[in-house]
């Protein structure tokens, strides 16, 4: 500009300023003008503007539009920082509203606006002041945008945190209250010690209900507590040993008799008389007796089971029409009598001998299903015993302890209805007792040591009821004076026992342990191979594995050959009309 212009601008009149000024609001509308407050979310209301009288603003429609347009850019430079604000604003509102609360940034922007929007100015070089300032705050305000979205992420992980854990914990929770339950269905107390009399069940119940706290744990829950305690408390009874039932019958009915209940225990086995005296007290040679010494002390080291009574015709026939088994009488082709089927037994004219057709099945004299079944070998008895662990045996247990978990149910449906239904509930829980018993015994034949001990019956007596021979008839099933004629002139029991051939199982009396016929009625197989005992200096043929052991003698057998100390022998393939057997079960 030169001089002669300005000093032609320093003369103009102030109107003619206002002129110039009401000129450009009516060509460029609502712009900021100078002097004009620009406001934020908290600004002041608008203040009026006012020019300084000796600058002057050329005409509207003078040639010095330059300066015209000036104002104009000022301005609206100015109301673009204005609204680059605000829209950073309108856009995050709801955002910085909720979580820029605590935001430093946010509170100085909104102080800074409010200083923004009070800002004045009067030529287009002072706005540019105004537009720093409005950059300024929305230079804070995204700083505060950024906080608060920060801010914002932290509180939604938080709450991520927070929403995970309480799925945790009601899971944690859902293990915990179903450990509880299992736990009280069995009658598991944790915060007591487990006694003397915890049953198997509980101990199956305290481990399924540990398994339910542990994947409780698992979902690693905020407040474990509970869930670590009742872990503790389970922990004890999942430990313990159980109290095994007395007694149990199985699913082919078998009773089961708990014998060296308080394990281990020692006995002494073997005969306490010398070959000779056993020779002379019943008129035989003393070379059959010499195997059954000395007599040397056995340990049995843990509780077993054993059947009450020998395995039954009918016992053996559900065996055998489960499993089509062919004993080894029946299919032949062993070693002996060159392979043929059959075995030993009475002759069409009463005497003993071997016969082709005898079996099980037909023993060359009537026999009924309550009978214990002869003409089975070694090898059949121990396929017997593994068929009642196998899945044939196992469904029809599993089938008894569904039925009896079926009745504990119904049974609790009614618990509180009076002494009957007390009654009721305790027989269905024996039944459950029973039914796992017998799913996780083990069963196989009884070893040698178990089937002397259990035989004595707590004795150390030549015969489990004494050392005398039995003149009473009612102990016994073995010679008697019925067989004296077809006994060689043996020393035979003096009594009658009232049976020629094989009884009833539990015709006679029981021993001290309720064990019936281990000694008569039929010889039984054991486990193992015939052996010298410790300390012996016998000699025999038959030592090693070539026989296996037979005991308790049979209703054909001579007392001798029926003593508790007495040991017999024969291959694992040999069947005889007065040799049958009884199941031994482990205990879990």
């Amino acid at each position: 500009m030169t001089a002669s212009r300005s000093a032609w601008l320093i003369g103009v009149p102030t109107v003619v300023v206002v002129a110039a000024v009401a000129a450009l609001i009516l060509r460029f509308g609502a712009a900021p003008q100078p002097g004009d407050t620009i406001g934020g979310p908290d600004a002041e209301p608008p203040m009026e503007v006012t020019t300084p009288a000796t600058r002057p603003v050329p005409s509207v429609n003078s040639p010095e539009s330059p300066v015209r347009d000036a104002y104009t850019a000022a301005a609206q430079r100015i109301t673009d920082a204005r609204d680059a604000y605000k829209g950073v604003l309108r856009t995050n509102e709801t955002l910085l509203n909720q979580y820029g609360q605590e935001v430093a940034d946010w509170t100085r922007a909104r102080q800074r606006a409010a200083q923004a929007a009070q800002m004045k100015w009067s030529v287009p070089k002072d706005a540019d002041a105004v537009v720093q300032e409005w950059q300024e705050v929305k230079r804070l305000l995204e700083q505060a945008v950024v906080a608060a979205s920060k801010k914002k992420r932290s509180v939604e992980r938080e709450a991520a945190a927070r929403r995970a854990a309480q799925e945790r914990q009601a899971q944690a929770d859902a293990s915990l209250a179903e450990a509880e339950r299992i736990a009280s269905a069995a009658r598991v107390d944790p915060s007591r010690a487990p006694g003397g009399d915890v049953t198997q069940v509980q101990i199956d119940a305290a481990k399924n209900a540990l398994n339910k706290v542990e994947e409780g744990l698992s979902h690693r829950p905020p407040d474990t507590g509970a869930l670590s305690t009742l872990q503790t408390q389970l922990r004890r009874w999942a430990d313990a040993k159980p109290r095994l039932l007395a007694e149990f019958t199985n699913s082919v009915g078998m009773t089961m008799v708990l014998i060296a209940k308080n394990g281990p225990v020692t006995f002494q086995m073997g005969s306490k008389l010398s070959a000779a005296e056993v020779a002379r007290r019943f008129d035989d040679d003393a070379k059959y007796f010499e195997d059954e010494h000395p007599q040397h002390a056995v340990t049995i080291s843990q509780p077993f089971y054993l059947a009450a009574h020998e395995v039954t015709v009918g016992q053996f026939r559900q065996f055998v029409q489960a499993s089509n088994y062919k004993t080894d009488a029946e299919k032949g082709g062993q070693r002996g009598h060159n392979g043929n089927p059959g075995g030993f037994t009475i002759q069409a004219n009463s005497a003993w001998g071997w016969r082709e057709d005898a079996n099980w099945r037909n023993p060359g004299f009537p026999q009924g299903d309550n009978h214990p079944v002869v003409l089975v070998s070694w090898n059949d008895a121990r396929a017997f015993a593994m068929w009642l662990n196998g899945p044939g045996a196992t469904q029809a247990a599993d089938a008894l302890l569904e039925a009896a978990e079926a009745t504990l149910r119904r049974v609790e449906d009614l618990y509180g209805r009076g002494a009957a239904a007390l009654t009721e509930l305790e027989r269905a829980r024996s039944s459950r007792e029973a039914a796992f018993a017998q799913v996780r015994v083990t069963y196989r034949l009884p070893t040698e040591a178990e089937w002397e001990y259990a035989c004595r019956g707590g004795t150390q007596t030549v015969f489990w009821w004494g050392d005398d021979l039995d003149t009473s008839g009612k102990v016994v099933n073995i010679a008697d004076q019925a067989h004296r004629e077809r006994t060689w002139g043996w020393k035979v029991m003096p009594g009658d026992d009232g049976y020629g051939t094989t009884a009833p199982i539990g015709s006679y009396r029981s021993n001290g342990f309720g064990l019936h016929d281990m000694i008569g009625n039929v010889a039984e197989w054991c486990e193992d191979w015939y052996d010298r005992y410790p300390g012996s200096d016998v000699q025999s043929d038959w030592f090693g594995k070539k026989r296996r052991v037979l005991r308790g003698g049979g209703w054909r057998s001579r007392p001798a050959d029926c003593r508790s100390a007495n040991r017999h022998r024969d291959p694992p393939d040999s069947r005889f009309t007065n040799r049958g057997f009884r199941v031994a079960a482990g205990t879990p």
